[in-house]
């Protein structure tokens, strides 16, 4: 039975989803729905990551599909990133990917939740940790997969296929050049204000 509340999670103002922001975004699937998870939902998803990464200057540090809910860890990389844009554009899209793939009946839940990391939670530690946590959901789970792909996880960072990746773990190289590339666009971005 559908809710009929109309009540709505609150926001922070939209200055903390701006710029050099660094949000952990989770959306559930509408009354929990199952079945949409499949390889080809999975590479349609990862497109959509890269579009609206490179639109509204957003990298995915981390997502994590699950049967009936996915999670992503979002950066900004730029004074333009604005999350709840890339969040309502990504939302508009992931529906529209999700009525393709056959049921008509499954869709994202009205608003999806949001933490938006204090300073404190940004120190290289404790965005790893985020990162795992999300990827490591599947297996805390107890999930198994049928498909050679293993689970639905990984990193889409646009303009590097090093980075940009999925399958069941986590590339050795991973972090030191992560935190290398976004040391770089940083810096980039201070250059030219």
């Amino acid at each position: 039975m559908e809710s009929k509340s109309h009540e709505y999670l609150r926001r922070l103002d939209s200055s903390f989803y701006m710029g050099n922001a660094t949000v952990h975004w989770s959306h559930t699937i509408d009354q929990r729905r199952t079945g949409w998870l499949t390889s080809d939902f999975h590479s349609r998803f990862r497109e959509l990551l890269l579009h609206v990464g490179y639109t509204y200057h957003v990298w995915t540090l981390a997502y994590s599909l699950m049967p009936d809910h996915f999670h992503i860890l979002w950066f900004g990389v730029d004074e333009s990133s604005d999350q709840k844009l890339a969040t309502t554009w990504l939302r508009r899209e992931a529906n529209k990917a999700l009525k393709s793939a056959g049921d008509s009946q499954t869709r994202l839940q009205k608003q999806p939740y949001d933490h938006v990391l204090r300073p404190q939670e940004t120190d290289r530690f404790s965005i790893e940790k985020v990162a795992s946590y999300l990827w490591e959901n599947p297996t805390r789970a107890g999930l198994s997969f049928s498909n050679s792909s293993g689970p639905f996880i990984g990193s889409v960072i646009p303009g590097s296929t090093r980075l940009s990746w999925h399958g069941e773990i986590v590339p050795p190289y991973f972090w030191e050049k992560f935190w290398s590339h976004r040391s770089r666009a940083i810096a980039s971005q201070e250059k030219r204000t």
